[in-house]
């Protein structure tokens, strides 16, 4: 690249400080280099516009493997809503316990007593001999929770290769589902946050939330159904005090 004076257009060499010609001093721009984005943990990043761009093409990104993910939360859901069945133990307990419960039930009425007793006779039965054929419904129940969880450590794996493929990435596997990523930029749009970091924070106050508010329904209700029978076996057992001393 050629040099020239700015006072005199006279050629200088590269380097110089003044010009040979007129003796003015040399004024040099340096242009400072676009620095890249720096990345510590996947959090940081320079502005809001960047964040959410960069948003953006990791989801794109990882929209290619929702199917995968999908597959971990539907497993997931499904080995935790499993039962297991019961042992011949329980069995025997719960029809010992329905047993006894019956005879205590005897003044109640003959009937619960016919009932409760067959019921209970017949847990004991199966119980008994679930336990001398070795629980084979148990050992099929454990085989699939192991393949269920098999299959996710598969999924997993694939998918934490496919994240570590993307290169520097703003969110860590573990917020990398698409939909979770869609939380984070509706986050950020909104408002409620301004990084990466307090959209997390956001998101997962607002789980929690949800959870805490589920919580407290599920208690209510079941509080609701228990005062309920308490109050049903109160009258009845009542009913059935005052029809005695008649």
């Amino acid at each position: 690249m050629e040099w020239v004076c700015e006072k005199c257009g006279s050629p200088i060499k590269e380097g110089s400080k003044f010009c040979t010609s007129c003796g003015s001093p040399i004024r040099v721009e340096q242009k400072a280099e676009p620095q890249r984005p720096v990345y510590t943990d996947g959090l940081a990043y320079r502005n809001k516009a960047e964040l959410l761009a960069e948003l953006t093409r990791e989801q794109q990104y990882f929209a290619a493997r929702i199917t995968d993910y999908d597959e971990i939360i539907r497993i997931t859901n499904e080995k935790i809503n499993a039962k297991p069945p019961k042992t011949g133990t329980q069995i025997f307990v719960s029809g010992l316990t329905t047993t006894i419960g019956s005879i205590i039930m005897m003044i109640l009425g003959v009937m619960f007593l016919i009932i409760g007793l067959a019921v209970g006779l017949v847990m004991i039965v199966i119980g008994i001999v679930r336990e001398l054929k070795g629980n084979k419904p148990m050992a099929a129940f454990e085989q699939q929770q192991e393949a269920r969880q098999a299959r996710i450590n598969d999924i997993e794996q694939a998918l934490k290769q496919y994240h570590a493929a993307y290169g520097p990435c703003l969110v860590a596997y573990k917020y990398s589902d698409p939909k979770v990523i869609q939380t984070l930029i509706s986050t950020v749009q909104s408002g409620k946050a301004d990084s990466i970091k307090e959209a997390i924070h956001s998101m997962e106050t607002d789980m929690y939330n949800a959870e805490m508010l589920r919580l407290q329904k599920e208690t209510a209700a079941n509080t609701k159904k228990a005062a309920e029978a308490a109050s049903t076996a109160v009258t009845f057992s009542a009913a059935s005090f005052v029809r005695g001393i008649k």
